[in-house]
């Protein structure tokens, strides 16, 4: 009798199956190893964590930074919200007041001179816008000067202060990204061929 049916070629063969790719997954920052999450096997999502670092020593210096960035901006604060530039605004406005009569005074001053050369106006007159002119330049000068020493009383190290802020908040930025760091995931879906390092044990940043 003839039977129908499907031939199959069976070849039993003995090897080792190796990954089209693979991929090393390396820490960004040194430090030692907390907890490997995955073994050798293991089949791995990508986003899932596979090894976390400890954090103790990072946790320190974080508090350490965060206790300088509050001392600095305190110190900024204390400076930039003092009376100085209140009262600086109200010497200003008199310096500028001051300056606007002496201005006008100076003007009248002229015009009068010239008239009592002239002998157009009396020397009482003139006496008059004498006295006037006389005083208005020494209110000038005297808002002036006060103008000055003001401005010498303001903080001068502002910009030093707010460096010093802008510097400590990036240090502790710095070890904000250097914490997120720590927790080490998988960047694709794979199963775990090789392990390297294990709980316990001190690895480089870049080392699998």
């Amino acid at each position: 009798d003839v039977v129908s049916g499907d031939i199959k070629d069976i070849v039993k063969l003995t090897g080792r199956i190796e990954a089209q790719s693979d991929v090393k997954i390396t820490g960004k920052i040194p430090g030692r190893v907390a907890e490997m999450k995955k073994d050798v096997g293991d089949f791995v999502e990508k986003g899932e964590v596979i090894a976390l670092l400890d954090t103790a020593e990072l946790q320190n210096q974080l508090s350490q930074a965060q206790a300088v960035l509050a001392m600095a901006q305190a110190n900024l604060s204390a400076n930039a919200d003092s009376a100085l530039p209140q009262q600086l605004e109200q010497v200003k406005s008199a310096f500028e007041q001051a300056e606007a009569n002496y201005i006008n005074a100076k003007a009248d001053y002229d015009r009068m001179k010239a008239l009592y050369e002239e002998e157009a106006i009396s020397k009482q007159v003139f006496d008059g816008m004498t006295l006037k002119y006389q005083v208005a330049t020494t209110q000038y000068e005297s808002a002036k000067e006060q103008l000055r020493l003001t401005k010498e009383r303001l903080p001068k190290n502002i910009e030093a202060l707010q460096a010093q802020v802008n510097q400590a908040q990036s240090t502790v930025d710095l070890i904000m990204t250097n914490l997120d760091n720590s927790v080490i995931v998988s960047p694709v879906s794979r199963i775990v061929a090789n392990k390297l390092s294990n709980s316990g044990e001190v690895v480089g940043a870049g080392y699998p």
